[in-house]
Order: structure tokens, then sequence, then C-alpha cells
């Protein structure tokens, strides 16, 4: 008996192993096919332009239709090596190098260099994370404006978390998730309940409530960051009841050059600040009072809105913190740490960081 258990144990053992290797190994293809997704889609898009510019010069028909098997068969074998760790790019770069001795594609090397080109100006990749909570009659609306952005949406990644809702949203999410996946580089769902409900009779925006509240929701953007973010370059946090922003919004973070920055929330397009979690000089001010002085302002605090954090600042351990945080910071409000989103920017400075604001790039808030 004592052999029979001796024998039957490592086998035991091995066996939660091999399931948790199985599933690593599972999770790394599936990333590997989201990264080279948006570059398949990206390059056969190329060759099609390339093909045709190859028959506007008049090459022979016999050669476009040789250079385009020859392309679209990289294609295939970039989808094979797309599961390693190899760089759809370094393969392209090696593709041409080797074709430059194919003579009877003629110029076929010259043609294709505008996609290594435009492949290395490939937009930087951003995951745009919006927790949710009873939000079932507004993501409708939230995936009508998603599908309005101007920036590519193979560059795009959506991540959401909902939780404690007692409405749909967990079935409407579901349902709009399909034709996102269809849209946007990748769309990934998670659900955690916090177990905490707003008080009946009280409204949320009740100062009574608002650090049990606020520390619940700077969990749930920890959860969803710690879950989502994977080779993207920025985080893009959108708030579900934002009803209105310009179709050009990434393009206009980016173009502010920092790795923070918080555009202005407003109920009313040049009316007071709404989010009024953003702000310096300990909460004196905020965004409305800094209109006319710079498009581009310093911040001590942020909100959560829409913010936009470079990537890395999260990974190099920039979170929401869900307890007050930063006593001794500076720029604290006398007597008091900052939480959630307020926190993250007294842990930014902390970390040597600093926020900014666009007091002139306004975003319209739904009312509560």
């Amino acid at each position: 008996m004592t052999e029979m258990m001796g024998a039957c144990t490592p086998a035991l053992q091995q066996e939660p192993f091999a399931r948790h290797l199985r599933n690593g190994i599972l999770h790394h293809l599936r990333r590997r096919l989201r990264q080279v997704e948006g570059f398949l889609n990206q390059l056969r898009d190329c060759i099609n332009r390339v093909c045709a510019v190859a028959e506007f010069q008049n090459q022979s028909r016999g050669g476009i239709q040789i250079m385009h098997a020859i392309l679209f068969g990289f294609v295939d074998d970039v989808a094979i090596v797309g599961l390693l760790d190899i760089e759809p790019i370094d393969m392209f770069r090696l593709f041409l190098h080797d074709l430059g001795g194919f003579s009877s594609v003629g110029s076929v090397r010259m043609l294709c260099q505008p996609i290594l080109v435009r492949l290395l100006e490939m937009p930087d990749r951003v995951l745009v994370l919006t927790p949710l909570k009873d939000a079932a009659d507004c993501l409708e609306g939230y995936c009508a404006r998603l599908s309005t952005l101007t920036y590519p949406h193979h560059r795009i990644s959506l991540g959401f978390l909902e939780s404690d809702s007692v409405d749909e949203t967990w079935a409407e999410l579901n349902r709009h998730a399909e034709d996102l996946k269809r849209r946007f580089r990748s769309v990934t769902l998670w659900r955690k309940d916090f177990g905490y409900r707003i008080p009946a009779g009280i409204h949320r925006g009740a100062e009574s409530i608002q650090m049990e509240r606020r520390a619940v929701l700077a969990k749930s953007r920890n959860h969803l960051l710690f879950h989502a973010l994977d080779d993207e370059d920025w985080v893009l946090w959108l708030d579900v009841d934002v009803i209105e922003y310009p179709p050009d919004l990434i393009e206009r973070l980016l173009a502010a050059g920092r790795d923070i920055v918080h555009a202005h929330c407003v109920l009313d397009f040049g009316g007071p600040t709404h989010d009024r979690n953003a702000w310096r000089d300990r909460g004196r001010v905020h965004l409305d009072d800094l209109r006319r002085t710079a498009d581009l302002v310093e911040l001590d605090a942020v909100g959560g809105t829409v913010l936009f954090i470079r990537a890395d600042l999260h990974r190099d351990g920039l979170i929401f913190p869900p307890f007050p945080y930063g006593l001794a910071n500076s720029a604290a409000r006398e007597g008091r740490g900052e939480i959630e989103t307020e926190g993250l920017g007294l842990m930014a400075r902390d970390m040597g960081h600093r926020c900014w604001g666009m007091p002139n790039l306004e975003v319209r808030h739904g009312r509560w």
C-alpha cells in the first residue's frame, strides 16, 4: 500500500503543474495572436496599395501576381511565427533583404519599402479601461462614442470590470462586447463584487460616503488594471458616463507630450469644472480657474473621468490608493491624505512624475 501511494503521489503533484503550464502557454499564444492581428491588418492594406501602384506603373500582370503571392505568403508566415517571440517587423526587414535578388519580380523590393516605412510608424497601443456599476443604461452610448474615435482602432484595446450592479450591466456589456471585438484590437471583461452599496436615500456625491465609496472605486480600478494591462503603451481611463468628447481625443492627449494628462470634465461646455478631483494648490484651484492661462497646466491631483497615463508608470507601481495617501506630502490638503485618483496624483509626485491638465480640452459628463 505504501509503495502504491508513493507511486501515485508524483502524478497527483504533477497534474496541477501541467494544467498551469498548459494555461500559461494558451495565454501566451492568445496574447501573441492579438499582437499580430493588428500588424496583419495593416500589412494586408499596404500590400493591396503596393500592388495597385505596381499596376499603375505598368508592371507586367504576371509580375504583379507573383509579387502579390509572395507578399501574402509572407502574411501567412507572420501568422504562424507570430505565436513565437519573433517580432513581425523584424521578419519583414529580413524578408525585404532576402527579396533583393529575386529577379523575376523586378522592382518588388523597392515597392515594398513603403510598407516598412508605414509599419515603423505604427502608432502607440492604447488600453481604454472602464470600471462599471449599474451602468446598463449608459453602455449603448458609450460603445457608440468609442466607435467615433479617429485613433486607429486596431491599436486600441478595451478592458471592463463590472462590480456590485443590481441592474443588467453584465448582460448588456456581454451583448455589446461581440461588436466591439470586431472593431478593436481586443476586448476583455471581468467581474468582481466588493459588497458595497450606497445607502438608501443618499446621493452618490454626498461627502459623508466619499471615503468608503472611493476606496471601493480605487480597488475596482486597480483590479481592472492588473487584469487588463498587457503590452500597451498608454492607459486611457474613461468613465462610462462621459457622454461627449472629441473624436480625436486620444490624438490630442498624446500630443500633450506628458506622462499623466487629465482632460477637463464639465457638465456644459464652457461651464464650471465637474470633476473637481483634479486640482492644485491644495484643492483651491481647478481647471475652470485655468482656462485662460495655457492649454497645458500642472496639477497636483487628477480625476478619473478622462485620465491618460503612460502604461510604464503603472508597471512601475503607480496605482489608485484605496486608503488616505500622502499625509506627509506638501501638495496634500491640510490634515488629510488623498484617496483614489487624487492619491494617484500625489503618488506620482513621490515617484518623480508630474500631473498635467488640459483646461481647454473639454469633455462632457452626464448629469447624475
